[in-house]
Formats: C-alpha cells, structure tokens, sequence
C-alpha cells in the first residue's frame, strides 16, 4: 500500500486494520504491488516480474502524468500489468489494440474481472469503427428477402455488430453498415442502433476499449472529440499504431465511390439531373489512370476530375439547401466534431412525421457521403509536401488512387501532447531494445506548439513530456522450449519480375518446397508456412501439392479466421499464410510445433510510402551535410531494418505462446547469415552477419543450429512426448500419431 499524502509504501498484510501511513498518519491506499506481487483479491496465480515491473511503471506515469513505452513478449500479462493501476487511478481510461479478439477480451473479461477482484465499481465500454455496425435505415433498400434476413437479425442482436452473423457475412455488408450513420435524435431507430448504444455507453464509462482507428479518428478530430474526455491513453499492440494512424489521415478514391453516391442519391428521392454526368466524369478519371500503377504525381484525374469536383460542390450545395429547407442542417448527426445542439432544430425534428425523418436522415447520409470523395479530389489535384500520391490494384484489376501522409509525426505527435498520459505496449515495439522508431513515428520527441483556449499560437512551446522505457524480460525459456534453424544451403530470393516461369524462379520455389516438406515431414504437420508474397504461397502451395504429402495443406483464404478454423479441427495439418498468420493468431500447445519463415519480412522497396518516407530522409540527411550515399544508407537503417524486425518478431511469436509451448523455428532465407541479398553462406560458418545477427538476436533464441538431424531429433522427440500425453488422457487417436 501506498500512503495517498507522502508516499510511504507498506505491504497490504503489513498494512494495520486501519489502514494509516505509518510514516504521516495520513490514508494509505492499495497500489499494483499488492495485488501483482502480494497476492491480494486473489488476483494472479502467478507471480511474473514483468507484470510487477509494468504496474509499477503505468501507476507512476499515471501519477507524474508522463508518457512511456513498454515492450513485453506474449506470457508477460500485459494487460493486468496495465489494467490494475488503470483502474486504481479512478482517471478515465481509454484502451487502444490493434485486434478485435483483445477488444473483446479486455472488455467482456480481463477488466470485468480485474475490477471485481479490486472491489472497484467500474463501467467498461466497447466501441468499434462504424462499419462494424448494422444501419437498421439502410437495411430496408435491400431486396425483400434480404431485407427480411437482415431484419431479423438486427432484431436479436444485442449489439448489431457484425461478429454477432451467424457464418461468413453477407454480400451486402458494405451497403447496410453504419458509415454515414446520422444517429441521435435524427434517427428513428437510434435506440435500437449498436453504433449509437456504444456511443451512448462510452459517455459514462470509465473505461473505453477501443481500436485504433477510432483512436486515429478521435486525435484526427480532437483528441477527445469522439470519445469525450479521458486523461489516459493506452496503446495496446502499439507495433500496428503508426499504420492505423496513417489510415485516419488517408484519402481513398475507387472507381466504385460514385454508385455508393447514386446509390444514396436513389435511397433519399434526391435528384437533381447530374448523376448521369457524375457517373460519366468518373468513369473518365479512371480511364485517365488504367494503365498506372504505384506512385503518380498530382492531378492524375486530369479534366474529368475537375469536372466530378464541381458537380460534387453543386450537388452537395443542393443537398445542404434541402436540409436547411427541412429546417435540419448536415451538421446534426450528433457523431460529427461540428455538431452544435440547436432548439430550432430540435422543435423542426418534433414535427416531422415518420417518412419525414427517414428522408431527413439519407439526406444527411447523402451529404456524408458527398463530401467524402469531394475532399478526396481536392487532396490527390493538390498534394501538400508530407503527402504521397499513388495508385494499388486489387486483384480484380480495380484501381485505387490514395493520397497518403508520409509522415505522421507532425499530424498526431501534438494532438498525443494534448493528453496526460500515454503509455504505447507491445510485444515487438523496440528494435532490438531501442524505441526511437516508435517515438519519432509518433511524434512523441518533436517540439509542439502552445495554443491558447481559442486556438491561438501563442509563440511558446510546451515542456516536453518524460518519456519512460521498459523492455520486459520473456517468462519463456526459450533455451529449452525452442530451436532456430537456418540451413546454410537455401538460395536467394526470386521473383521473376513479372515472370514466375524463368528458371531461377523454379530453381527457387523448388528448394523452398523440398525444405518445406522436409520440416513438415520431420513435425508430422501442425504447421505455420508464412510468406511474404501471395505468388509465393501459391507456386510453394502447388509445389508440395505434388509431393504427396500425407499432411493436409491449408491455402489461406481469403477469410483468415474460417482457415484458423479449418487447421484447428485438422489434425496433423499445416497452413501456407500470409500477413494475417504472421500475428494476432494464438495457438498454443502441441498443436503448433513448426513456423517456417521463407523470407526475411523487409517491406517492399516499391512500397510508395516507403519510398516517400526514404526520400524525406535522404533529403534531411543531404540538407545536415550527409553525402548522398551516406543518406541513403541512413535509410535503410531507418526504415527498412525497423520494419523487418517487427515483422519477423510477430511472425517468430507465432511458436511459442505458453511455457508448455515447444517447437522449432525455420528461417529459409540466406539473408540471416551473410546480412546482404548478393552473397551466399559459407557451409559451416559459425556466425550470424550483418543485419542477418540483429534478427536473429530480435527472435531471441539461444538453441540455434543449421543441422537438419538435429532438428528431425527435436520434433521427433516433441512427437513423442505428445503421444504419451494422449496415451496418458485416453487418446488413442493421438497417442497413434
């Protein structure tokens, strides 16, 4: 316990009946101590440094109001380590993560539970990005049996959250979703909205668990616009921050963005004669930009998108006259940052019947939906300096023209300043112990502008925030639980450049394979394959195919969770992934006893936000007096080696996932030895080289070994020791394996 005036600390057993500081006679009040490491409430079954080590951290900065940045592997019990002195502290919490499985573990399960076990009357509240949600008014442009099915389940769930569907989603998802909600009293089925009963729980909650996006949107806007006033910050999963960031400051247009338009257009009775030329405009623009690719310079619509731009301008005009006629305005949706209460309003509102709501509500879904890709125009005619123009293509040969920010440092940077605390969490957030990545990403070192109450500069600078470090120690032992194989024979990577067929690129994908099936064959399955390109997977997919495996080989779908599904109730089956099975995946046991990596995970060099980023910090590393060699091999540090760490950490993660967890680790690239993509290991070499070392002292593991009958010995043993578990439970099944 702590004394609430001096700080005295005691533990609670040693606390006296009455609880008094010994030291001042003042209160003394529990802290994470008693129950992380002296067992109070019951609350851990285990005693773990790392956790102790993170309470003490978040209850200081908490109180000090400064920020920190935490790096704890899987097992260290992160979010008890947080989740205690967050409650503790009596301030408003908001929890941020990357995935929507802790979403919902932290706040149907750890946080009920850590607030019952604290005797602490919390409020806890969930809150997703919109299109999550069921819009109940969009719902009824469906087809009549659509329509029906639809209704029927908006009825019974309790959240009208899409993970509330029985099965794969519907093909019409993207059409009913809350995106351009209107809400509050604008709508008629608000009440029975799950957007707006989140919106309306959060107002009260203590604590608000949400994602990062709605965290990007809330700073974009604010911060504390979205999610009312809250003192504390918590980034969870904070690896996967900067890139939901950068997607709240990210404008997309796609050659579909129009039909949602005439479609809004058509739901409201809205029409004033210029769909037919907006259709025709934008059908243009992306004739103008068919046969581009990656990044493109400003104005790529050319004509046809000055055209679109106008007949947006007018037609989102005629739509804003038409709510002020209907005494409304497009500022009611009570979700928008501008919305201002108004009794005028509220008195038009009254008087409307029914159909008048519902024609009132799609006009203000209408202008959302206007303004959306109008801003969009303007951003990708006139980029500033910190914005990347560039086009992707799906698979489906569709074009999507997005105007990036480079960096978004400078965007969120001074709106995170703005809150008393902000603690960011992960198990791969530092780059091999240092976190300089992370903060200059964020912004969090930069200098910030002091503006007054009424959003003046005042020519002064705010004190620069305390930024503490913490890098947890694993509750692994990795030195018994994990092998690291990286055989010496592998070759470099090939890609073909377009041509899959050459015969480099067979050479490749062949030994790939014959090491693939040479691990699988050796684990007997129960296996993660991740590659870092889709093409990869398929012509590795095709090569075991035709080994005749007797292990069943899963192809990831396109839904990752019904391919999780499919290798849990397979046995003895092996997963050939991609991005998704690299992290946020939890299989523990002997069900997961092998992860091969095929390639060091280095983002694309074609990437038109890295390249962005590169540029930038070749031009500052010139402007400093650098050579411009010297800045471009500053970039590589700086942008590549960060990301390919990251990466290859979550990926490693995958194995171990508790302290019964055993299995190897396969890395197939030749990368991990010689640290450069030219030259080959030398058989028998010893060491690790270059960049090569830095991961392979990222991943963590002691039991390192380029012989392959060293590792057939250690899955053969695992196996073993997993049939006579089954043997012992009455398995035969597997006790036969």
């Amino acid at each position: 316990m702590k004394c609430s005036v001096c700080g005295f600390a005691v533990p609670l057993p040693k606390a006296g009946d009455n609880r008094a500081c010994m030291a001042c006679g003042k209160p003394m009040l529990p802290d994470s101590d008693d129950y992380l490491l002296h067992g109070a409430g019951a609350l851990v079954k285990e005693v773990r440094l790392g956790q102790i080590e993170m309470g003490r951290l978040t209850e200081r900065v908490i109180k000090d109001k400064n920020f920190a940045v935490v790096e704890g592997s899987t097992g260290t019990g992160k979010s008890f380590g947080y989740g205690v002195p967050a409650i503790q502290s009596k301030k408003r919490i908001v929890i941020s993560t990357a995935k929507k499985q802790l979403q919902h573990q932290l706040a149907y399960k750890d946080l009920p539970f850590l607030g019952e076990r604290l005797e602490q009357a919390i409020t806890v509240a969930l809150l997703k990005g919109k299109a999550n949600y069921a819009c109940a008014v969009k719902g009824f442009s469906l087809p009549p049996n659509d329509a029906a099915m639809f209704s029927a389940w908006l009825d019974k769930s309790p959240t009208g959250d899409l993970t509330d569907w029985p099965g794969r989603k519907p093909a019409y998802w993207q059409d009913v979703t809350a995106e351009d909600c209107v809400g509050g009293k604008r709508c008629r089925f608000s009440k029975q909205c799950g957007y707006w009963r989140a919106k309306d729980q959060i107002k009260t909650a203590q604590i608000v668990v949400a994602n990062h996006h709605v965290v990007a949107w809330d700073l974009r806007f604010g911060p504390k616009k979205l999610l009312g006033n809250y003192d504390v910050l918590i980034v969870d999963e904070a690896h996967q921050a900067v890139g939901a960031f950068r997607g709240a400051y990210t404008k997309t247009l796609t050659p579909f963005s129009m039909k949602r338009v005439i479609k809004m257009g058509d739901r409201a009775g809205f029409n004033i004669g210029t769909y037919k030329q907006l259709e025709d405009a934008w059908a243009l623009m992306f004739k103008e930009v068919a046969n581009k690719d990656g990044e493109i310079a400003a104005n790529p619509f050319g004509a046809a998108g000055e055209e679109a731009g106008v007949i947006l301008f007018d037609l989102l005009i005629a739509v804003k006259s038409e709510l002020t006629a209907k005494g409304a305005s497009m500022y009611d949706n009570e979700d928008d940052p501008d919305y201002k209460p108004s009794s005028a309003r509220d008195a038009a509102w009254q008087k409307m019947d029914a159909s008048e709501r519902d024609y009132v509500a799609n006009l203000e879904m209408l202008a959302k939906a206007v303004e959306r890709p109008k801003e969009a125009l303007t951003a990708i005619a006139k980029p500033d300096l910190n914005t990347v123009l560039y086009i992707n293509t799906t698979d489906k040969g569709h074009k999507i023209v997005n105007a990036a920010p480079i960096n978004i440092g400078s965007l969120v940077g001074p709106k995170l300043q703005q809150i008393d605390t902000v603690i960011l969490t992960s198990a791969t957030i530092a780059v091999n112990g240092n976190f300089s990545d992370i903060k200059s990403q964020l912004g969090l070192t930069m200098p910030v502008k002091e503006f007054d109450d009424d959003g003046n500069d005042t020519g002064n600078l705010l004190k620069k925030r305390k930024i503490e470090e913490l890098v947890l120690e694993t509750p692994f032992d990795y030195a018994s639980q994990a092998v690291l194989y990286t055989p010496q024979q592998m070759p470099h990577a090939v890609s073909g450049s377009g041509n899959f067929t050459s015969p480099e690129r067979t050479k490749y994908i062949e030994a790939i394979a014959l090491e693939c099936k040479k691990l699988i064959k050796a684990s007997d399955g129960n296996a993660f394959v991740l590659f870092t390109a889709t093409q990869d997977m398929r012509d590795v997919h095709m090569a075991l195919m035709a080994e005749e495996l007797d292990n069943p080989l899963i192809l990831q779908a396109e839904d990752a969770e019904s391919t999780l599904r499919e290798f849990m109730a397979t046995p003895r089956s092996v997963i050939l992934g991609l991005k998704s099975f690299w992290e946020g995946v939890d299989v523990v046991g002997d069900k997961l006893r092998l992860v091969i990596i095929t390639k060091l995970p280095f983002p694309m060099v074609s990437d038109p936000v890295i390249k962005a980023r590169s540029r930038a910090i070749v031009a500052e590393g010139v402007a400093a007096g650098q050579s411009e060699q010297t800045a471009e091999r500053g970039v590589f540090q700086a942008v590549q080696i960060p990301v390919m760490l990251t990466d290859l950490r979550q990926g490693a993660g995958r194995l171990i996932r508790s302290k019964t967890d055993k299995g190897v680790l396969a890395i197939l690239d030749p990368r991990i030895w010689t640290g450069n993509g030219k030259q080959l290991p030398i058989l028998g070499q010893k060491n690790y080289q270059g960049y090569g070392g830095l991961a392979a002292s990222a991943i963590g593991f002691s039991n390192r070994t380029a012989d392959f009958n060293f590792v057939t010995k250690f899955l053969n043993k695992l196996r073993q020791e997993e049939a006579a578990r089954a043997a012992k439970q009455g398995d035969p099944a597997s006790a036969g394996a």
